[in-house]
């Protein structure tokens, strides 16, 4: 973004919002938009039936396990994550949280959803490197793109969505950070 569409995300009391608002550069000033889960709760842990019917073990057996490639995950949480690393999740795992206010290792909170995306990943592409990001905000999403292309990603994975922030015709903030991301060699997919 040029510096005159810049946007930053911050937290102020409420009687500080009136002053900010009369700064220079200063031409909107709104709550920030937050991701939504499609599935909020998952209750209990199950077991994927999907390998089974996209034939995965002959994908492995042939050798495409995913080697080489580089994934992120984007979520709103990776709760129990760490228990997983060396089982359910490769060896090695690179995690960013880009919550404001939150601590690094809060990556490993507020939901399973994001630990069951990539356990789903890893099933699929044992082979591949995971890199798992925490966001909650638009400006937080813009952040582990940024991070996520920095560590030179093949894929970004997301099962979130944000409710009413675009036109909902392919154009907007969003369709641009894929974009953008598409055009470093990203393949996204939500």
């Amino acid at each position: 973004a040029n510096a005159a569409n810049a946007k930053i995300q911050a937290w102020l009391p409420v009687d500080a919002i009136g002053k900010v608002a009369t700064f220079p550069g200063v031409h909107l000033i709104r709550r920030p938009d937050e991701a939504v889960l499609l599935e909020p709760s998952l209750g209990t842990w199950t077991t994927t039936e999907a390998l089974a019917a996209m034939n995965a073990s002959a994908w492995h057996a042939s050798g495409q396990i995913g080697t080489g490639v580089r994934v992120g995950v984007i979520d709103q949480g990776f709760v129990g994550y760490g228990a997983l690393v060396g089982t359910d999740l490769p060896t090695t795992i690179e995690v960013r949280n880009f919550v404001d206010g939150e601590n690094p290792i809060d990556v490993d909170g507020t939901t399973q959803h994001g630990t069951a995306c990539a356990e789903i990943i890893y099933d699929v592409a044992p082979g591949a490197r995971l890199y798992l990001a925490k966001v909650n905000t638009d400006i937080d999403l813009q952040e582990a793109v940024t991070w996520l292309k920095s560590k030179n990603v093949d894929v970004i994975s997301t099962s979130l969505t944000w409710y009413n922030v675009t036109p909902g015709d392919g154009t907007g903030e969003f369709a641009t950070m894929v974009t953008d991301a598409r055009d470093h060699g990203v393949l996204w997919v939500t």
